[in-house]
């Protein structure tokens, strides 16, 4: 059996920074009864867009976009780790009625203009130019929070050509942790055997409670985790000089 890798979606393969910013913004105006479709980032206040994309990295599942949403309208200082989480403890109610919502509205920007739906996404150059011999070296897995039509689509037209059962997405696990359990049990051997890859350094120690190898993806979305041993790029991972121990 080829080595069990499991990537996380967003911040490793995809840039979707653009498309969370937008769904959010769509998900919080639906939940005030507004219907109208926010459709690019150049609709909305470049402030807004500028500090989204640097405490991107804070928010953990759909829900927490609400909180980092009503922080950025709402205060000029900048959240950190600590005071985010706090943020979102406060707030467990509304993160709680936003996360459905999003995926509403995510599902029907999709659908009402795929084009530009699909546009809001960045596949990173360098995961796309070493996909194909990553996945001839290693048995390669998703496991995301991101939703399975999302992923299924970019599976398709980004050519990544993994099987419907290597895509763990959040309807089919409650954490990453339970994705990697998962697909150890279902291969017969211990999450240790797994490969971890992730650009958050919360969910990097998830998943490295079940005793999987964890490495940061440190192209993506936090500019930061001293903690985990850094990945220059999914190349890396097929030469022993360029993977981290």
């Amino acid at each position: 059996m080829r080595p069990l890798l499991a990537l996380d979606f967003d911040g490793v393969i995809c840039d979707s920074l653009d498309e969370c910013l937008v769904s959010a913004v769509n998900a919080h105006a639906r939940l005030r009864g507004r219907t109208t479709l926010v459709r690019r980032p150049d609709e909305l206040d470049p402030d807004l867009v500028a500090r989204f994309r640097v405490h991107r990295h804070l928010v953990r599942g759909a829900g927490e976009y609400e909180t980092l949403l009503h922080w950025l309208r709402t205060r000029d200082d900048d959240p950190s780790p600590a005071t985010f989480a706090e943020a979102v403890r406060l707030r467990a109610a509304d993160v709680i009625a936003f996360q459905p919502v999003f995926f509403i509205v995510r599902t029907a920007l999709r659908s009402a203009d795929p084009a530009a739906w699909t546009a809001l996404h960045r596949h990173y150059a360098e995961a796309a130019a070493s996909w194909d011999e990553l996945c001839d070296a290693r048995e390669v897995h998703l496991v995301t929070t991101k939703d399975l039509a999302s992923v299924r689509h970019f599976n398709d037209v980004w050519h990544l050509a993994l099987a419907d059962d290597h895509l763990h997405t959040c309807e089919r696990f409650v954490s990453k942790a339970g994705g990697v359990r998962e697909l150890a049990g279902r291969r017969g051997v211990q999450p240790k055997a797994v490969t971890f890859v992730d650009d958050h350094p919360l969910h990097l120690a998830d998943v490295a409670a079940t005793g999987a190898r964890c490495l940061w993806a440190s192209w993506g979305y936090a500019s930061t985790a001293p903690e985990w041993p850094a990945l220059a790029n999914l190349a890396a991972l097929l030469i022993p000089e360029g993977c981290p121990a």
